[in-house]
């Protein structure tokens, strides 16, 4: 077995020796490998700088998001106030009819507002970081004078922005994440040698493949491929027959 090994190794090296130094194509193969190399080199470099300056920016906003974590519970009360309405914007269905005012944490709203929204109102602001009471003047039996407008008119309005790992196009530091994560599920399936190391190993795969490409792995198998061509086909019959 041994023996075997080395021969194969010393065929290799013959091999490869023999095809970089022919005389006749040799040294054009040569100047093809090292402008590979090159390359790699280069898209190397600037794959680093990129995930630097990714992981730079998400530890900066890592940093500043935990500065307004510790300064968000002592807020002075102008601060307070524009809390208290971005809160009420979002609950009620005429914020602008509430008037707020705030005092050294206390706050306390009065206007013409709904009867059914008054506990809502009430909760909602005394549950914002900074509150230390409310207090309401609310009269229920008069009903706002402007239109009424509601978060049903605004879909999507206050949506929280989806994690990266869900869009479409993932940032350069989770690709490296991704990458590291499959790595290390071809690397355990290898360990294990089980039955479950063939699905390990294939997830591990495709994770990195995704990553690698930064395309949806629906768009790799091809699947939605016929369906957009579909909608292209249509588009361009739409805008000829215009």
């Amino acid at each position: 077995m041994r023996q075997g090994t080395i021969w194969l190794s010393s065929f290799g090296a013959g091999a490869a020796t023999a095809w970089l130094f022919d005389p006749a194509a040799g040294k054009r193969r040569r100047h093809r490998i090292a402008d590979a190399f090159a390359h790699v080199g280069h898209r190397t470099v600037k794959g680093t700088s990129t995930l630097g300056r990714d992981l730079g920016n998400r530890t900066q906003g890592v940093v500043a998001r935990a500065r307004r974590r510790f300064s968000w519970n002592n807020p002075d009360d102008e601060v307070l106030e524009e809390r208290v309405h971005s809160a009420l914007g979002r609950i009620v269905s005429h914020p602008h009819a509430i008037t707020v005012r705030v005092c050294a944490g206390h706050v306390t709203l009065d206007g013409p507002i709904p009867r059914s929204e008054e506990h809502r109102i009430v909760h909602a602001v005394g549950a914002i970081p900074g509150v230390s009471g409310v207090e309401t003047s609310f009269n229920p039996h008069i009903q706002p004078a402007h239109p009424s407008y509601s978060e049903a008119i605004r879909p999507g309005a206050h949506m929280a922005p989806r994690p990266d790992i869900l869009q479409r196009n993932w940032a350069p530091s989770t690709r490296a994440i991704a990458v590291g994560t499959g790595v290390a599920m071809i690397g355990a399936a290898a360990v294990r040698r089980d039955r479950t190391s063939i699905g390990l190993a294939g997830a591990g795969a495709a994770l990195i493949a995704r990553a690698a490409t930064n395309r949806p792995l629906t768009g790799l198998v091809g699947i939605g491929a016929g369906r957009r061509t579909n909608e292209g086909r249509k588009s361009i019959s739409r805008g000829s027959a215009a």
